[in-house]
């Protein structure tokens, strides 16, 4: 009975080494932000909830500031070169050397509806200061 386990055991091994390996290459899909734009994300939102996404456009509100316990963190209101009506936000914890006017690209997890203690903001891409890379500087059409 014991030698009969054996290469059932085996076979239910490589089975599940082989589900891992697909379900690694579909969460690495899905790790690899994807490119859109402001507009994009406004126009649907619920396509890109909790998704990773770039988006390259202009800043114009950079705040750099430190929480109670002395953390840093940045929001930066962003808007699309092609269309400068639609704005979302970015919040993130650390620094960064965007400032206003700046052409900047940004990786995080949009969110379209997110929650900060008692507040509530829409439309918002979650990230951090070193994913907010200067793309030019000072551009601002």
């Amino acid at each position: 009975m014991k030698r009969e386990r054996v290469p059932l055991l085996a076979a239910l091994l490589v089975l599940m080494a082989a589900a891992l390996a697909v379900g690694a290459g579909t969460a690495n899909a899905q790790a690899l932000s994807k490119e859109v734009t402001v507009g994009d994300l406004v126009a649907d939102p619920s396509r890109y909830d909790g998704k990773s996404v770039t988006v390259t456009a202009y800043a114009f509100i950079v705040r750099q500031k430190k929480d109670r316990n002395g953390t840093p963190w940045i929001r930066v209101s962003i808007f699309d070169p092609k269309d400068r009506k639609t704005v979302i936000t970015a919040f993130g914890w650390g620094r960064t050397q965007a400032r206003n006017g700046d052409m900047i690209k940004l990786t995080g997890t949009f969110k379209a509806r997110s929650k900060r203690g008692r507040y509530t903001y829409n439309n918002e891409i979650q990230t951090t200061g070193d994913k907010v890379v200067v793309v030019a500087k000072g551009t601002r059409p």
